[in-house]
């Protein structure tokens, strides 16, 4: 049986991937686009984001099996 889809949108710390790879089938793609997002995303259960990319509602409703999304970011941001 194959693991669940997570997309993982930013750089990150090994660690993290390394834990997402335990349960999921991790994409790591740092630099992917909106338009390449919203092409990927069909099949994901999980994104990992930072306010690079905005998660609209063209990428909710291209993402038909998606259940969480994970926020990268140490909350800063002004």
């Amino acid at each position: 049986m194959s693991k669940p889809s997570v997309i993982v949108t930013a750089k990150c710390h090994p660690w993290l991937i390394d834990k997402l790879d335990e349960n999921f089938a991790v994409d790591f793609r740092p630099n992917i686009s909106h338009d390449e997002l919203k092409q990927a995303v069909a099949d994901a259960v999980g994104l990992i984001v930072t306010t690079r990319l905005k998660i609209d509602k063209e990428i909710i409703d291209a993402a038909d099996k998606l259940q969480w999304i994970g926020r990268l970011g140490s909350g800063l941001e002004l």
